[in-house]
């Protein structure tokens, strides 16, 4: 099941394509990049996800 996004998250940092998030069939969530398939580990909380996807190696914010 995809999510409606109610936190913002940022494009991929491989191909700058769109992010969605996903929860799996054992309530784990995951962000991926819909155009190359890039993904977050599984992550126990929709916030955790987002979290780890929207952090970058020279994250300024």
């Amino acid at each position: 099941r995809i999510f409606d996004m109610t936190e913002k998250l940022k494009p991929c940092p491989f191909c700058s394509g769109e992010a969605a998030r996903l929860r799996t069939s054992w309530g784990l969530v995951i962000v991926f990049c819909t155009t190359c398939k890039n993904q977050t580990t599984r992550c126990l909380s929709q916030s955790d996800a987002i979290q780890a996807w929207n952090k970058r190696v020279n994250n300024d914010e």
